[in-house]
């Protein structure tokens, strides 16, 4: 139980998921990460998962519940509704501009240049 659950890509690790204590996945990896927010129990780790797996959240109790993809909010999940995430088989492209890789863009960002 949690108050919320991060659903992300390797993309998506170094934005919401690290946010919530998450780890960074390179983005060579293909996997989908797992990550509870504010978790009201003893096990409140992030998972890495297998990218052909699916994953099925539903909404127990009797309240609803709020669903956002990529900060757009959708509509209200009703008590007993459920959504399933799966990764897409067919990778997403982005546009770079410069020549800097991954892991120099993490050593700049976050402070870790060798002193």
């Amino acid at each position: 139980v949690c108050d919320g659950l991060i659903l992300a890509t390797p993309t998506g690790s170094t934005a919401y998921a690290f946010s919530v204590r998450g780890p960074i996945i390179d983005p060579r990896h293909r996997a989908i990460l797992m990550a509870p927010v504010a978790a009201h129990m003893l096990f409140d780790r992030s998972l890495v998962l297998q990218p052909d797996c699916s994953i099925t959240v539903r909404v127990s109790g009797d309240r609803s519940a709020g669903v956002s993809v990529d900060g757009r909010t959708g509509d209200p999940l009703l008590p007993g509704d459920s959504v399933v995430c799966t990764a897409s088989a067919d990778p997403a492209q982005f546009v770079t501009f410069g020549g800097q890789d991954f892991h120099s863009v993490l050593r700049e960002k976050f402070g870790l240049t060798p002193p």
